[in-house]
């Protein structure tokens, strides 16, 4: 950078980007420095070199940038291997003959509930919002739908970064990264509980024996997410600038609990409140899917398959959930003996309806 074309103008913006990969200064006030003084050197003509861009560009946002990619592919090599593990034990033409006989009334009222679901998540969506501003509902409709959009085409679950830098570009405003963390949180919650519900009643009648692997991953799922609420509620005490550690942990620990410290108590059972009918309608719009296949699933059945294939998705996955959720579906109706394809149809007439 030592040359006669760099200006005071130019090392005061470069200086500026440096001192914000240092102090963990907001994007957007990187941006509206750096974006202010590279429009003046525009203007100046003085700008000869694409200089600025190059330094302002972080060492973490490049090491994010190929993490993305390694999940990219990390997530579609579990979706081709659980394509090939769900061929080696299904039928496929019967898989496909199941497909389509299904009832077409079943799916249309499965998909009436799961948008239900959806209008609700908006509701609880805007509500963790209530710091940011007054955005309406239809705002906050369309970056959730892009964002559940982008999940589905993405692998890895990369829709989630994307809604929220969606949302900041679209709309001009920051602050979402904790309202995300914060949902997918309540979910989370949600699906272990449900899970563990689906087991007591299953043991209520008649039981299956491969349900004790399945009760090994609700203790641990319940076990992961109350400790990572009981982390969130105790770093909400604690200011940001007293965190200190590795660079790539502490500076998106602190961006989340910006988000979430931000988060008033009547938000957050507010929002509470939306989860739970949520997850009252989700196993309903399940039910009806196979309901279309004529396959009765019953209250604990329908509770085990959602939950288990909720969980089956929160881990590096392929663009769609294809195969992590084939494979999952067929397990647990395998489980409680009813026809593997059966479970391998209603999973890809979820992603094919829902999706």
């Amino acid at each position: 950078l030592k040359g006669s074309h760099v200006t005071r103008l130019e090392r005061t913006a470069i200086c500026v980007a440096r001192f914000e990969k240092m102090r963990s200064f907001s994007s957007s006030s990187l941006k509206i420095v750096v974006g202010c003084s590279l429009e003046k050197l525009r203007r100046r003509r003085m700008l000869k070199l694409p200089t600025i861009e190059r330094y302002a560009m972080t060492d973490r946002s490049r090491t994010s940038q190929s993490n993305r990619w390694l999940l990219g592919a990390t997530g579609l090599a579990v979706g081709g291997v659980c394509l090939w593990l769900v061929s080696q034990f299904v039928d496929v033409r019967l898989v496909v003959s199941t497909l389509l006989a299904a009832n077409g009334r079943w799916l249309v009222l499965a998909l009436l509930i799961f948008w239900a679901s959806v209008g609700i998540r908006v509701l609880r969506w805007q509500r963790l919002l209530d710091h940011v501003g007054n955005l309406g509902a239809s705002k906050v409709a369309e970056a959730l739908v892009v964002g559940y959009a982008m999940n589905y085409l993405l692998p890895a679950r990369l829709g989630e970064p994307f809604r929220a830098a969606y949302t900041r570009r679209r709309f001009g405003v920051d602050g979402f990264t904790g309202s995300i963390v914060t949902e997918r949180l309540l979910d989370g919650l949600a699906t272990v509980l449900i899970l563990m519900m689906g087991l007591a009643l299953a043991s209520l009648g008649q039981r299956a024996a491969d349900l004790s692997a399945l009760e090994s991953v609700a203790g641990i799922s319940l076990f992961f997410f109350a400790a990572v609420a009981v982390m969130l509620a105790a770093f909400r005490r604690i200011p940001p600038h007293k965190i200190v550690g590795p660079q790539w942990i502490v500076g998106p620990l602190k961006r989340t609990l910006e988000g979430a410290t931000r988060q008033s108590a009547a938000s957050l059972y507010a929002a509470l409140g939306w989860t739970v009918l949520v997850w009252l309608l989700e196993p309903l719009a399940l039910w009806a899917v196979f309901a279309s296949l004529e396959v009765q699933l019953t209250v604990a059945q329908a509770l085990i398959v959602l939950s288990a294939g909720s969980l089956s998705v929160l881990a590096v996955t392929a663009p769609g959930y294809i195969g992590s959720l084939q494979l999952v579906f067929g397990l647990v109706l395998a489980a409680f003996a009813l026809p593997v394809e059966a479970g391998v149809a209603g999973a890809t007439l979820v992603q094919v309806v829902f999706y």
